[in-house]
């Protein structure tokens, strides 16, 4: 016995190595010349041995050159290859679908659920409304702090996102500093107050890094959309770009709405209690503006 083997006691060696071997000759047999190179001809063969563990098997694989095969241990489960395979779909399909670093949703899984919200708007002709979320003069933090000090502003906002958003909304980040909201059933105001409370939470969260401490804001911009309207998936978001472009035009940590979506609350429509006040508060605010006693941009909540 050579050093090494000691691990596989209890199971006949010999035996196993003279099974492999056979079943390379067969598999050499019938299949067509070269087709072993060739990607859609590779098999994957797994021999469940009871006692062997996955070093045992690598171990044994290497010193007899057959590492083209796959073992998985029997003991304990009476289905080790189907809850194994289970367990990397799952893992896969988590990592295909999330962000690496906060834990939301990445942008290809967001666009699929903005999607399906949509259409399921225009079925039921209810409000849905898109936030995006981009973090102020991110890149000074980077520049002053370091990288991981802007890793962690963006861990704290998807913590917060997933802390002070209802369940039914879909989070996501989809770039750098970037992130979305897609709110089911509410419109451009009641969007806008949660946004105002976020923002809260971010500026009173302690932040520091190596001794210093720092403060961390973000500017967002809102576009809803009711079933009837004609609007695409793809201008809604540029919409709510749109409006977020103007909010960091306007001095940052600010939040505004696109034009067309606030034309969507009008009174007497299913809007929220708190969404119908603010609304009747634009008008009235604009109704001043006209007579000359007020400026509407500097009173505009969106």
């Amino acid at each position: 016995m050579t050093p090494g083997e000691s691990e596989l006691t209890g199971i006949d060696r010999e035996r196993l190595l003279r099974e492999l071997e056979d079943l390379d000759r067969r598999l050499k047999k019938v299949q067509p010349s070269g087709a072993r190179d060739e990607p859609e001809a590779l098999l994957a063969l797994v021999r469940l041995v009871r006692g062997l563990t996955a070093e045992d098997w690598r171990d044994f694989s290497h010193r007899h050159q057959i590492d083209n095969y796959m073992a998985l241990p029997l003991d304990g489960s009476r289905y080790p290859v189907l809850e194994e395979l289970l367990r990397l779909i799952r893992r896969l399909s988590h990592e295909s679908r999330h962000d690496a670093l906060t834990g939301l949703l990445n942008r290809r899984a967001f666009q699929r659920r903005l999607d399906i919200e949509m259409e399921r708007s225009r079925r039921m002709d209810t409000l849905l409304s898109l936030a995006i979320l981009d973090v102020d003069d991110f890149k000074q933090v980077n520049d002053t702090f370091g990288h991981p000090a802007g890793d962690e502003v963006l861990r704290l906002l998807a913590r917060l996102l997933r802390r002070h958003t209802r369940k039914i909304n879909v989070t996501a980040r989809i770039g750098g500093e970037e992130f979305a909201v897609l709110l089911p059933g509410s419109g451009p105001f009641q969007t806008r107050s949660m946004l105002l409370r976020l923002q809260d939470r971010l500026r009173e969260s302690p932040l520091a890094w190596q001794g210093e401490d720092y403060r961390a804001t973000f500017s967002a911009g809102i576009s809803s959309f009711r079933g009837e309207s004609q609007i695409s998936a793809e201008q809604l978001i540029e919409e709510a770009d749109q409006a977020l472009y103007l909010a960091k035009d306007r001095g940052k940590d600010r939040i505004r709405c696109a034009s067309r979506s606030l034309r969507l609350a009008q009174p007497g429509s299913m809007v929220e209690p708190e969404e119908r006040e603010m609304l009747l508060y634009r008008q009235s605010r604009k109704k001043k503006a006209k007579s000359g006693a007020d400026d509407p941009s500097e009173s505009d909540p969106g």
